[in-house]
């Protein structure tokens, strides 16, 4: 029982207030640390990205060609684009297996 008891006493674990207060402050310290990075990256990525994107929308707004489009010839592109991509007739190929 003597030797149980010394046992015991060397697995015996210390509580001691400063060291508790100590490690206290390094976690608030850490977690400050990580929370004020992730406002920086929330604030940076939906505030300030947005400002910037938005100017750049005022730029090329600017920028724009002040030319007219004629509406007859560009619907007439579009729609040979369309005739040109759209499926073709299967019924008429011949099998080249036959």
């Amino acid at each position: 029982m003597a030797e149980e008891n010394k046992k015991r006493k060397k697995f015996k674990i210390r509580i001691n207030f400063q060291k508790v207060t100590r490690y206290f402050y390094i976690i608030t310290f850490i977690s400050t640390i990580i929370i004020l990075a992730y406002t920086s990256f929330f604030l940076y990525k939906n505030f300030y990205q947005t400002i910037v994107q938005s100017d750049i929308i005022l730029v090329l707004q600017e920028k724009v060609a002040s030319e007219t489009v004629n509406i007859n010839k560009f619907n007439k592109i579009i729609e040979l684009l369309d005739n040109k991509t759209k499926e073709k007739d299967r019924i008429n190929i011949k099998n080249p297996f036959d």
